[in-house]
């Protein structure tokens, strides 16, 4: 049986992880995405009525209804996310819980991977937010047709897929 997370914490050193070039790249396009987030949320909120959908079923029917502030709010609650996940990706010893016994031997290439991660993750996180802005939008301004339903479907597999290549990881190098 595959044991996932144990009960209790471990206590870790702080040590920070190299970053590689792959990692900054991640970063950047993270904040990029934060600031990508709020040009579209003010340009679909110049655009947008009074009141547009808040909602959307698993059938694409929207089925609440409300102010469009809310694709600010939506906004800032992309940029809370994404910053708490940023901030965890540099300090994965005090933020993260590892699926493996972590010691001094595996202590870096630990830290790395879940650093990578959050970051990987981060990304995900940000494009799924664009594509729930996109889709909010689809009801009033008509664009994409159904696109980013897809986009977000492909976003979330990706998610799960992140996760999952992690565990491996994680595992393989204990």
């Amino acid at each position: 049986m595959i044991k996932f997370f144990s009960g209790r914490r471990q206590k870790l050193p702080d040590v920070r992880a190299p970053r590689a070039f792959g990692d900054k790249i991640l970063e950047a396009v993270a904040v990029l995405l934060i600031l990508g987030i709020w040009v579209v949320a003010f340009i679909l909120y110049n655009k947008a009525p009074d009141v547009i959908p808040t909602h959307i079923n698993i059938y694409g029917k929207a089925d609440r209804i409300g102010s469009k502030d809310t694709l600010l709010v939506l906004a800032g609650i992309a940029t809370f996310v994404m910053s708490l996940t940023g901030y965890r990706s540099f300090f994965p010893s005090r933020m993260s819980r590892f699926p493996v016994q972590i010691t001094d031997q595996n202590m870096l290439i630990q830290y790395a991977l879940i650093a990578r991660y959050l970051r990987a993750l981060n990304v995900l996180v940000g494009m799924l937010f664009v594509a729930m802005l996109f889709n909010l939008s689809n009801f009033f301004l008509s664009i994409g047709d159904g696109i980013f339903e897809i986009l977000m479907v492909i976003i979330v597999a990706l998610l799960l897929l992140s996760a999952v290549v992690y565990n491996i990881l994680a595992r393989k190098y204990r």
